[in-house]
């Protein structure tokens, strides 16, 4: 089969999304399919990373007609609370815990929200357009408008709650959580032995993550670029001993699956925050609570354990989480 990872819902530089775009490639090619397509490709899936306005709901409605599939990415939390969202109705299967067996419908109010913008989740509403609740809603409104043609949705969580409410969200479609497995041969980091950053993040710049790291730069030499080019963060990997999973506010309860999954491809050694809800790949990365972080820091650059640690990691990591077998999954729970 061929499929088509789209970026043209994502505008001229998909910087933000460019791991999803790797690891998608990796897993069409891993299940045996082919993802070199144009866009546009007669009989082609085509494969988008959610993030969209109300044009594309028509596209993809076109693509629907001209007879191609259509999965869609979903990368945000849905908040399941009532008052102040989007109301759907769902079969929530009262009386037998079993969903579609109920005889109750009952209205489930899901918020698509970003990693850091209701206090459902401990966000930092302050942090740019992540307070912005109308951007977000508009954002939910667009992606459930165009759900409603998607053959599957794949959740980047694997968090049981958001995966029933997604179901609940789109009814038909299945809805598969995404593996974040490993591929030999995708390490795109090639590691310096010596290595003068010793705390390393990238990603969102919000207060909780910018306050933390200015705390360890009293002791240690960090870096914290927000986000840049890849060839920049590859470099910076490269040269960093401890790369961080921070949370986005001091209550934010997810860890960020795609950054461990990176810092776990590329051997780097990942330290993370302690959050309330854990993914599959927690196993392979230690966590603290944010009282603790500093010592674990820099109790651990202080040993040179880091580097030994990286490498088991690495090895279970690899050994546990085979990407074809994961692939093929994915794909024939989609397809099935």
């Amino acid at each position: 089969m061929n499929f088509t990872i789209e970026t043209s819902n994502h505008g001229a530089n998909p910087r933000h999304v460019e791991d999803y775009l790797a690891l998608l490639r990796l897993l069409v090619e891993a299940a045996g399919h082919q993802s070199e397509n144009p866009p546009g490709s007669p009989g082609a899936c085509h494969i988008f990373v959610e993030y969209f306005n109300r044009r594309h709901a028509a596209a993809i409605e076109e693509i629907r007609r001209a007879g191609a599939e259509v999965i869609i990415v979903a990368t945000e939390f849905l908040t399941g609370q009532t008052g102040d969202g989007e109301e759907v109705t769902g079969d929530r299967g009262q009386g037998t815990g079993k969903r579609g067996q109920g005889t109750e419908k009952k209205p489930v109010t899901c918020n698509l929200s970003p990693v850091t913008s209701f206090n459902d989740f401990g966000g930092d509403r302050s942090a740019g357009h992540y307070g912005n609740q109308g951007y977000w809603r508009s954002r939910f409104e667009n992606f459930r408008a165009c759900a409603r043609h998607a053959k599957a949705i794949w959740c980047a969580s694997d968090d049981p709650e958001q995966i029933s409410l997604y179901q609940t969200l789109v009814e038909k479609a299945p809805v598969v959580p995404l593996p974040f497995p490993h591929f030999p041969g995708y390490a795109p980091v090639e590691h310096r032995k010596d290595k003068e950053i010793d705390l390393f993040f990238w990603g969102s710049q919000t207060g909780h993550r910018a306050a933390t790291m200015k705390r360890l730069s009293t002791r240690h030499a960090v870096s914290f670029p927000g986000f840049q080019a890849e060839a920049l963060r590859r470099d910076l990997v490269a040269r960093s001993k401890i790369c961080l999973n921070l949370k986005q506010g001091p209550s934010w309860q997810f860890p960020s699956k795609m950054r461990y999954w990176y810092h776990l491809s590329n051997r780097s050694f990942l330290l993370g925050e302690e959050c309330p809800r854990r993914c599959e790949l927690d196993r392979y990365v230690p966590t603290f609570a944010p009282d603790e972080l500093d010592s674990a820091c820099h109790g651990l650059l202080e040993s040179g354990e880091w580097g030994r640690l990286a490498a088991e990691a690495h090895e279970r990591f690899a050994a546990d989480c085979p990407g074809k077998a994961a692939a093929e999954e994915l794909f024939d729970r989609s397809f099935r």
